[in-house]
């Protein structure tokens, strides 16, 4: 008996397909543990961790449409 083939999340907004190609789940857990990258794979993870930082860490900037050359309006001491 043959391991079921999976597609799993993600599409790529560019074109439409899936970012991964549907594959066995075994693959898949092999894939993300990093045990079977190659070097599109060490380029897109390292995307995906560029991402993750971006949108997990504290933004230390001025809120979106003030002037940060106008320290009235961006309040900077």
């Amino acid at each position: 008996m043959s391991e079921e083939i999976l597609a799993f999340n993600g599409i790529d907004g560019a074109s439409g397909e899936y970012l991964l190609p549907p594959m066995p789940a075994g693959q898949f857990s092999a894939l993300v543990s990093g045990e079977a990258l190659n070097e599109s794979d060490e380029k897109h993870l390292k995307e995906l961790k560029w991402w993750f930082e971006r949108t997990t860490q504290g933004h230390y900037g001025v809120k979106e449409g003030v002037d940060v050359k106008n320290l009235v309006e961006a309040g900077w001491g």
